[in-house]
């Protein structure tokens, strides 16, 4: 499972603001998500407690391209 890094709290602020969708996936070749904001949950219909840690081939819960990235 990934290990979430700690952000300030204004880039937090500004994560949670954004209403572009915006899932951060880590640098390993697992491309693990790590962070979603509100939007990306609601464009993409997936909770950020149910994808973070997972890689977007388990978080896509087998529907194909359901997260476009």
């Amino acid at each position: 499972m990934a290990n979430p890094r700690k952000i300030s709290p204004r880039w937090e602020e500004i994560f949670a603001a954004l209403g572009d969708g915006l899932v951060v996936l880590d640098a390993s070749a697992d491309l693990c998500v790590i962070g979603m904001n509100p939007a990306a949950e609601t464009i993409t219909g997936f909770s950020a407690e149910s994808t973070l840690g997972r890689t977007l081939r388990d978080a896509s819960s087998g529907r194909p391209h359901a997260m476009v990235w």
